[in-house]
């Protein structure tokens, strides 16, 4: 079975990550912090953003 991949741009890697909904991967804020990247999804007026941490590249996850 394959990961489902919400965000595939190596820009976010390591970073938070808004997107405007859990059926929607559209990228509407990202930052170093949650807050950051909260801020600016609901400045682009999404009022319930999903946050999300995407992992760098070369990370190994464990589960």
């Amino acid at each position: 079975m394959r990961p489902i991949v919400l965000v595939n741009d190596v820009k976010y890697c390591g970073k938070y990550v808004a997107l405007r909904g859990p059926y929607d991967n559209v990228v509407v804020g990202s930052g170093k912090t949650p807050a950051r990247a909260l801020k600016q999804a609901r400045d682009a007026g999404v009022k319930e953003p999903v946050l999300l941490y995407v992992h760098p590249k070369d990370a190994t996850l464990i589960y």
